[in-house]
């Protein structure tokens, strides 16, 4: 789970030594001069990567805490997500 710039690098070192099975990033957003929608530098790099990006704009629905248990991941690395993890993200096994 990431988002800007400083997130990439974690990312990409991950990726070269394990196995992701997903990428939460924040959704693209207006931006610029033209308010043209951006990807966030993490869903970019991780398109690049060929890799399941997911940017869900909160993570307080069920069904989004759903999606992301179904992924059954054995470890979860955030870093700069810029939303707040609801407990029950952070008490998952």
């Amino acid at each position: 789970m990431g988002t800007p710039d400083f997130a990439v690098p974690s990312l990409k070192f991950i990726e070269k030594n394990y196995n992701i099975v997903a990428v939460y990033s924040q959704p693209a957003r207006p931006s610029g001069r033209g308010m043209r929608t951006k990807l966030s530098p993490v869903e970019k790099a991780a398109k690049e990567l060929n890799l399941k990006t997911i940017t869900p704009s909160t993570l307080k629905e069920d069904d989004v805490f759903l999606r992301f248990e179904k992924l059954n991941p054995d470890l979860v690395v955030v870093v700069a997500y810029g939303l707040l993890l609801p407990e029950k993200f952070l008490l998952s096994p």
